[in-house]
């Protein structure tokens, strides 16, 4: 049975949901959309820093450049998952800060939930843009590489760009600019959680879809596996594993071609389950799933304007 690490959904309200992935931008290269804009970092040698497309043998990635105390930048998991940010151990070493075991907070997961120790910052900036101090919970180093999470609260007014082949991931305040040509424009709804809100179709099947750049794998959960029973084939087992490091068993079947927008992609699997996330946001009535970085990273860019409400995505060319 193959095991898979899915790092996706957690909430901060004495209760924290999260994703997760893998990723490495020369934030070097210009932004395509804005050629005034700084670079965020400097990369050396040919590896991707921060932004990695999917590969034969990987899932992409979409790592972000943060700073904590001034300190960093530390590579965080971009999750549109998730509604907190959070570090790993090694990163509270680095800070020089202590968790606070006395104020702990309840981690829900995509598999379960646990209780963790959190730490306070007095600041976290990407880029030229300032977060903020927050209250960090410290979780297990399940990130393939990376040092965390960076959750998209007080993302209201931002814009974040992602070029998969220019290793560049650049987060600002949004102008409201319209979807560039090539661009194939997706307009989504937000609940107080910011989960970024979709409708699609899978093989005709009208679905539920929630962005999650911190999932390795896309979810779907039993309705619309129902729903596409008579057209999809038994697959492989694979075991899910969250943040909280809690499991629960899938199984990864085919699907007909997924369509998002004007956008179709085939030849894809989709790991179905009824993870524990999935009861969380009330979505097990109707076909609903998770997309995750092995449908995103297989785009060329994509844009996400939380201001103006809207995903941009444009196909490999």
């Amino acid at each position: 049975m193959q095991q898979i690490r899915v790092l996706l959904g957690a909430s901060l309200l004495g209760v924290a949901f999260f994703g997760g992935a893998a990723a490495q931008v020369p934030a070097t290269q210009p932004d395509a959309t804005n050629p005034n804009a700084r670079p965020s970092v400097t990369v050396e040698g040919n590896e991707p820093k921060y932004v990695a497309p999917n590969t034969l043998d990987r899932i992409g990635r979409i790592w972000a450049p943060v700073k904590i105390n001034g300190k960093g930048p530390f590579r965080l998991v971009l999750d549109t998952s998730a509604n907190s940010s959070a570090i790993v151990g090694s990163v509270a070493d680095r800070l020089a800060l202590a968790p606070q075991q006395t104020h702990k907070v309840k981690l829900i997961g995509v598999t379960g939930t646990a209780v963790v120790d959190t730490l306070s910052i007095d600041s976290m900036e990407v880029g030229d843009i300032d977060l903020g101090g927050a209250r960090l919970p410290v979780v297990a180093d399940v990130f393939g590489g990376a040092e965390g999470v960076l959750g998209p609260q007080n993302f209201n007014d931002k814009r974040i760009f992602v070029d998969f082949h220019k290793d560049l991931i650049r987060i600002a305040k949004s102008t409201g600019r319209l979807a560039e040509e090539g661009f194939t424009r997706i307009p989504v709804t937000m609940d107080r959680h910011q989960l970024l809100m979709f409708d699609i179709r899978v093989g005709g099947v009208k679905t539920k879809a929630i962005l999650s750049t911190g999932g390795q794998r896309t979810i779907g959960n039993d309705s619309l596996r129902e729903a596409l029973l008579k057209r999809i084939q038994e697959g492989k087992e694979e075991n899910i594993v969250g943040v909280t490091l809690d499991v629960t068993q899938g199984q990864s079947m085919a699907v007909p071609p997924i369509t998002i927008g004007n956008t179709s992609f085939r030849n894809v699997h989709i790991t179905f389950a009824e993870p524990y996330i999935f009861q969380q946001w009330k979505l097990t009535r109707e076909p609903a799933m998770l997309i995750g970085m092995d449908i995103i990273g297989s785009l060329d860019t994509v844009v996400i304007d939380y201001k103006m409400r809207e995903i941009h995505i444009r196909t490999r060319r």
